[in-house]
């Protein structure tokens, strides 16, 4: 079985509405292939439900500065709610300062809307996930950390935190019931590395090495296409239109 993320986004479009005018700005450094393809995701959805979308697409040759100088003219444009630096940005451009910039009361990504979304999903397929035995592989800024945060927030005692690089990582994940996928890591994970009829989480979007063969051994997965994707641009819109 396979997780359908656009279902779930539905749901969750459903639960918020657009109260009062609402704009979100994207600033895209660069052409990466997937930031791209999130990029217009968030468009498409932000035209969809009336929310007012600007993209602020910059070359690989603008600085640190020229960045935040971008930012800060954001910050002060009435029409724009929200500012999302897309990640990851290129190398020389420090995220932590670029996102620092962000008026406070328009960073919507505090919350990071990928480790919400992973959340969503699990709480969607198994009301119970939080007493099982969890193995979350990968503790990256952007899935990772925030997700070993609201495990610990949560209570979630029975976790264990892994990375691609952790010797015998087998040995860890073949015990979990739940398995989460958040290295950025393409096509290593095989059905070899689980037990039968475990839920695997494809957080890094791209990670399970066959998912026609994961799919026959596991409970359910989340594939690379219609799986946290969709989840995590439908978490962004709710920060949108609930935040502060």
């Amino acid at each position: 079985m396979r997780v359908n993320g656009q279902e779930i986004a539905e749901k969750i479009y459903h639960q918020v509405k657009l109260i009062s005018p609402a704009g979100l700005a994207v600033i895209l450094v660069g052409d990466d292939k997937k930031s791209v393809i999130y990029t217009r995701q968030k468009e498409k959805t932000c035209q969809r439900l009336g929310i007012y979308f600007e993209l602020k697409q910059l070359s690989t040759d603008n600085n640190q500065q020229s960045i935040i100088k971008v930012i800060r003219e954001l910050n002060k444009n009435p029409k724009i709610t929200a500012i999302i630096v897309q990640l990851p940005l290129p190398e020389g451009i420090d995220a932590d300062r670029a996102i620092a910039a962000i008026d406070p009361a328009k960073n919507v990504e505090k919350e990071s809307p990928a480790a919400a979304a992973v959340m969503a999903i699990l709480d969607a397929l198994d009301k119970n996930w939080r007493q099982k035995k969890i193995c979350l592989v990968g503790c990256g800024r952007l899935i990772g950390q925030p997700l070993r945060d609201k495990f610990r927030d949560g209570k979630i005692n029975d976790c264990v935190i892994c990375d691609i690089n952790t010797r015998d990582i087998e040995v860890y994940t073949k015990k979990a019931d739940v398995i989460i996928l958040a290295t950025g890591q393409q096509k290593w994970f095989s059905e070899s590395m689980i037990k039968r009829g475990a839920i695997v989480i494809d957080a890094g979007l791209g990670e399970i090495k066959d998912e026609s063969e994961m799919e026959r051994k596991a409970k359910i997965i989340s594939p690379r296409m219609n799986g946290v994707g969709p989840v995590t641009v439908a978490m962004l819109i709710k920060n949108i239109l609930t935040f502060p």
